[in-house]
């Protein structure tokens, strides 16, 4: 079901943003959905899976965002296997699965921002970045974890990595 800006309640996506997020991929998904999605998340919600409290997951997304959204020079000439195993990981569509592990609240990392409130209002900068970032782009982007992706593969990352944690671990929906 498609979304509009109109039927959220905090809706916070600079027009600046939007013209930006209109030349990504997924961008009905980055524009529309994920601002209502965070308006339904609270700090009360219970994940599905996974030890992340809301504001662990948000802080998360934050990072990763703002992480894979620069240059990090040329790939080199060989890329290791873990990073090929990223690359294939995109390219059959970044679908992700939960894998249960043996870590504990206690190994989740201490929380940057002072609220979740603070983390929330955090994720538009973060999102905002990427689609600077992916702006325009033609040449791939290489990260020492991912590998070497082009610009529609690192934003299908964002896309599903959203999707994963805000719709399958929260189980928010913008039907709801």
């Amino acid at each position: 079901a498609r979304i509009y800006a109109e039927q959220c309640r905090n809706y916070w996506c600079s027009d600046e943003c939007l013209q930006k997020c209109t030349r990504m991929k997924h961008s009905e998904y980055f524009k529309k959905t994920i601002p209502c999605l965070l308006d339904k998340l609270t700090l009360d919600h219970k994940p599905k899976f996974g030890l992340m409290t809301p504001q662990h997951m948000l802080e998360h997304l934050i990072w990763v965002t703002k992480a894979t959204a620069k240059d990090k020079g040329p790939a080199p000439e060989e890329l290791t296997k873990s990073q090929q195993g990223f690359m294939s990981f995109i390219d059959k569509g970044a679908i992700f699965k939960y894998r249960p592990s043996d870590k504990t609240e206690e190994d989740l990392p201490p929380l940057k921002y002072a609220s979740f409130e603070e983390a929330k209002q955090n994720v538009p900068t973060a999102i905002e970045r990427l689609s600077s970032f992916l702006e325009d782009r033609s040449s791939n982007v290489f990260n020492p974890m991912m590998g070497d992706l082009t610009p529609d593969g690192l934003a299908t990352f964002h896309f599903m990595h959203y999707k994963w944690h805000l719709e399958e671990q929260y189980g928010l929906s913008v039907e709801d």
